[in-house]
């Protein structure tokens, strides 16, 4: 290929455009061939070398206007060139999420599996739970990993759509709409750990360094863009004017915006979506910790006070026609054995409520341990609990049983509402029986729970059967741990003798196999 100015000067201006070397380099070679061609034919009429050379410059066309018409086409051959709103400004903020998201889950099944090579099948996701709860100030690393992987994915999505608008021709114009967006995303990005709850989202106060790091990062990106080009091609262009020599390098080819376009319109009608969405939703978790923050140091504490006091005037009086049944040889746990399902986290017992006679909701039960049943958040504990305990002796008339119980179930979890989970077998003198249901969120709630009203759904709080009520509440080490502003809870449930007339001879506690685990740990005829 002859060395011509027209072609120097185009192949300077297309690598100021930020295209692949090896995409210019063979446009290029096209062109030369074709300037060959122009300049054979041109020798072929009898002009001199010069005077070809020169003609086939000027009927090649000018490298500004060839620049750009090579540089238009290929945006046009790439869909981030011909969608630039969509492509460097709606979909920045959605990958930072999605590499946030995919950096995280990829390190947590690093870290299984670490832990699963070092100790075997003896550890469990459980384990590590437990552990969090027993001591989470021991994990504070991993909120120092965990604002890594924050930085590490808002600076892969800069930096990756940067080369996207370099590579497709957009032009570094789009590169800094990219460095804006994700800087104004930024702002509002929170991550936090705190004891026993990690969260992640949108929020304020703003967050300064996800802020700047696209900015500066578009520096760096930009200024070592600039560096590469000037060192790779240090002059593409040599003009003589005189005795001067002025060098000057490629021009970039900024593409001209087109601002009313429906792309355009619908882009900015969905930014300006996303900013309102953001200022609500960091308004709303501003007041949302503020509320927060009031409720943990101020109400909570004073409603639970309330409720203390109410069921200690409840164990007061005396009792003339209840008489209780004595549970000791049907206990099948110890009242300071672990609760399941959390049979791991050290110190989850019910060490805490009395054991002898004592008044629970005005009625008197005798506390000798736990007859805990099998539920289906027992099926991987270590214990074996029966389905049904037979034959607990009644022998008398009664209109009315009260039980003292509780049901077990995973942290967090209400059951479900309306659910039959287990039943009151009576059996009568006659040799008959009735069967009474236990439902949940009328006869029970989960052990673990609030007692506080404000905040807290119905189905979280209250019971709805008649005759039953919250009768004890008490705290334990992991109850402290895990959710301290929550407590232990124990109901008393009154079902109603249908034949009261009747000799009752024993009951049957059984239960529904469901994935809650009754217990019962007092039993009263009345």
């Amino acid at each position: 290929m002859r060395n011509s100015p027209v072609l120097t000067e185009l192949e300077g201006r297309l690598q100021g455009t930020g295209f692949p070397v090896r995409r210019v380099r063979e446009q290029v070679q096209e062109l030369a061939d074709h300037h060959e061609d122009l300049r054979l034919a041109a020798l072929a009429e009898g002009l001199d070398e010069r005077t070809a050379a020169a003609r086939a410059d000027a009927q090649l066309g000018a490298p500004e206007a060839l620049a750009e018409h090579l540089a238009a086409a290929w945006r046009q051959a790439s869909w981030c060139g011909r969608h630039p709103w969509v492509s460097f400004c709606l979909l920045p903020p959605l990958a930072f999420l999605t590499l946030w998201w995919l950096l995280s889950a990829g390190l947590t099944v690093l870290g299984f599996g670490l832990l699963l090579l070092r100790y075997g099948r003896s550890f469990t996701p459980a384990d590590l739970l437990a552990a969090f709860a027993r001591d989470p100030d021991s994990f504070a690393e991993f909120y120092t990993v965990v604002k890594g992987l924050t930085y590490l994915a808002l600076a892969l999505s800069v930096v990756g759509f940067c080369q996207v608008a370099r590579r497709s021709g957009a032009g570094f114009r789009w590169a800094w709409a990219v460095c804006l967006i994700c800087s104004a995303q930024g702002l509002f990005v929170q991550n936090a750990l705190v004891a026993h709850r990690f969260t992640f989202g949108y929020g304020w106060p703003p967050n300064w360094i996800c802020a700047i790091m696209p900015i500066l990062l578009g520096c760096a990106w930009t200024t070592g863009q600039a560096w590469y080009q000037r060192r790779r091609y240090p002059a593409s262009r040599l003009t003589k004017t005189g005795s001067a020599v002025r060098y000057t390098y490629p021009a970039r080819l900024w593409p001209a915006p087109r601002w009313l376009t429906p792309t355009s319109l619908a882009t900015l009608a969905a930014l300006a979506g996303l900013i309102v969405y953001l200022g609500w939703s960091a308004t709303e978790n501003a007041s949302r910790e503020v509320r927060l923050r009031e409720l943990h140091s101020q109400v909570w504490p004073a409603e639970r006070a309330a409720v203390i006091d109410h069921l200690r005037a409840g164990q007061q009086g005396n009792t003339l026609f209840e008489t209780t049944v004595d549970l000791q040889p049907f206990v099948n746990a110890p009242l300071q054995e672990s609760l399941p399902p959390e049979v791991r986290v050290a110190g989850n017992t019910l060490a805490g409520l009395p054991a002898g006679r004592h008044i629970f909701a005005g009625v008197p039960f005798l506390i000798t341990g736990r007859v805990q049943l099998f539920g289906g958040c027992l099926a991987d504990c270590h214990q074996a609990f029966p389905t049904r305990v037979r034959h607990i002796p009644v022998a008398r008339r009664c209109r009315n049983l009260h039980l003292l119980q509780g049901v077990a179930l995973p942290c967090e979890s209400t059951g479900a509402s309306g659910a039959v989970i287990g039943r009151l077998v009576v059996h009568y003198a006659d040799e008959t029986e009735t069967s009474l249901p236990l439902v949940m969120g009328e006869h029970l709630l989960n052990v673990w729970g609030p007692i506080f009203i404000t905040g807290v759904r119905a189905e979280r709080r209250f019971t709805t059967a008649p005759g039953t009520e919250l009768a004890w509440v008490g705290t334990n080490p992991a109850i402290q741990l895990a959710q301290p502003e929550n407590s232990l809870r124990l109901y008393r449930t009154t079902l109603n003798n249908p034949r009261p007339g009747n000799l009752i001879t024993s009951v049957d506690y059984v239960s529904a196999v469901t994935e809650a685990a009754p217990f019962l740990v007092g039993l009263t005829a009345e």
